[in-house]
C-alpha cells in the first residue's frame, strides 16, 4: 500500500502542488494552466512530465481526458445530478462512491477498493491523504483524483 499526500492552496486552475509521499518527499508536481481548455501536467521526482489531464471542450458537463505518453487511456465526466456530485470514470471500470463533495471517497472496481481518498482544510490549506492499495494504481488514482478537484473546481468558477 503507498500513501500519497497533497497539500495545497484552495484551488485554482493555475496551481501547481506538490504531492509527497508519508517520509515527506516529493514525489510528483502538478503544474496548471489555461491554454484552449484547463490543463494539468504531472511530473514525477525527476521533473519527467508522466502524464496530462486535459479538459474536453464543447461539453455540457466538465469532462477531462487521462493522457499518459501521448495517449488517452480514459476520460472522467461530470454526471448530472441535483443532489450530490456523480463522476463517470472511463478507465479499467472504476467508480467512484462516497462522500464527494467532503472528500471522503473511495475507488473501486468490481472486485477491489482500489484507493481511499480523505480531505481536511486546514485554514486555507487542503490537505488529502490517498491511500493506493496496489503501486501500480499510484499514478493512475492520483489523476482521478487530480481531475475530480479540477471538475469541483471549473463548477465553483475558480
Amino acid at each position: 500500500m503507498k500513501e500519497l499526500i497533497i497539500k495545497e492552496k484552495i484551488m485554482s486552475f493555475l496551481d501547481s502542488y506538490d504531492v509527497y509521499d508519508k517520509n515527506g518527499d516529493v514525489i510528483y508536481r502538478i503544474k496548471g494552466s489555461i491554454s484552449l481548455g484547463h490543463c494539468f501536467k504531472v511530473y514525477n521526482k525527476h521533473d519527467e512530465e508522466v502524464a496530462v489531464l486535459k479538459e474536453e471542450l464543447l461539453k455540457l458537463l466538465p469532462s477531462f481526458k487521462i493522457i499518459v505518453n501521448d495517449e488517452c487511456i480514459g476520460h472522467i465526466k461530470k454526471e448530472l445530478t441535483f443532489l450530490r456530485p456523480k463522476f463517470n470514470i472511463e478507465f479499467k471500470g472504476w467508480k467512484v462512491k462516497g462522500n464527494i463533495w467532503e472528500w471522503d471517497y473511495s475507488i473501486y472496481d468490481e472486485r477491489n477498493t482500489i484507493a481511499e481518498i480523505s480531505k481536511k482544510i486546514i485554514s486555507f490549506t487542503d490537505t488529502y491523504t490517498i491511500k493506493v492499495f496496489n503501486d501500480e494504481d499510484e499514478l493512475n488514482v492520483l489523476l482521478i483524483v487530480a481531475a475530480i478537484d479540477a471538475i469541483k473546481c471549473s463548477q465553483s468558477g475558480n
